[in-house]
């Protein structure tokens, strides 16, 4: 996914719109995207996403004093499209092309967060981004979609779309772990991705060639296969300890 649209589908008033609002696009209004992100609470579940993403290569290290905006613009983003279904491959495919200049010193991703922050310009205004059936990713607006997407002869067997004034300007799309699970976002084997985000979690073993996981936390239910361990100090619990084996793939 290397390549923008066919600009051939983009009508000539979403080139203007976009046109008119990049010789707007001033030199401190960039500079503010690389701002420490305002007000930005993140649970340790979407840290350890975030934290594995960037040792993949997707986002930048997701330190909680210096994630900017578009920080958090490029993860809301991915986080909508893991859950479309596309590969973590698929989706710095995306990032890199997203990256690439649309205009002077402004790269696609810079000129998106900026249209859907810009007050000057109407939802209508807002881009769409499109990743069509050829793999290809741009941006467009609402009006496009039809020619796009498909009318008569001009079909691709799929799309996925994102109305980028609706994932940049929601808090929900950071929430997406919290909805749905860490799991859902880290590329291991299910079973795996829950006990590394369990709750209190202190260790984890991994024997493939054994089939078997072993777990070790403070606290939780007490194990089908395994031990717990309470130790007290003058009548008070002072360690409760949960270690339990499962089958890995099963």
């Amino acid at each position: 996914m290397t390549e923008k649209l066919n600009i051939q589908c983009i009508s000539a008033e979403t080139h203007a719109v976009f046109d008119a609002f990049a010789e707007k696009v001033m030199e401190h209004q960039l500079v503010e995207l690389l701002n420490p992100a305002q007000g930005l609470e993140m649970d340790d579940s979407t840290l350890r996403v975030l934290a594995d993403w960037h040792e993949r290569g997707l986002i930048a290290e997701p330190n909680g004093e210096r994630i900017s905006a578009l920080d958090v613009a490029r993860a809301g983003i991915g986080f909508v499209l893991k859950c479309r279904g596309l590969s973590l491959e698929s989706i710095k495919s995306v990032f890199r092309t997203l990256d690439m200049p649309m205009y002077r010193d402004i790269s696609m991703l810079q000129f998106a967060v900026l249209a859907c922050r810009a007050d000057c310009l109407a939802a209508v205004e807002r881009p769409f981004l499109v990743i069509d059936g050829n793999n290809c990713v741009g941006l467009c607006l609402a009006h496009d979609l039809p020619a796009i997407v498909g009318n008569g002869d001009n079909y691709t067997y799929s799309h996925t779309i994102v109305n980028m004034g609706r994932v940049l300007n929601d808090e929900c799309a950071m929430q997406k772990v919290v909805q749905f699970g860490a799991e859902c976002f880290l590329e291991l084997p299910r079973k795996i991705a829950q006990r590394l985000c369990q709750a209190g979690i202190k260790k984890v073993k991994i024997e493939p060639e054994r089939n078997r996981i072993y777990t070790e936390t403070d606290g939780g239910e007490n194990p089908l296969f395994g031990e717990r361990v309470i130790k007290y100090q003058n009548g008070r619990v002072v360690s409760d300890v949960v270690k339990s084996t499962e089958v890995l793939n099963g």
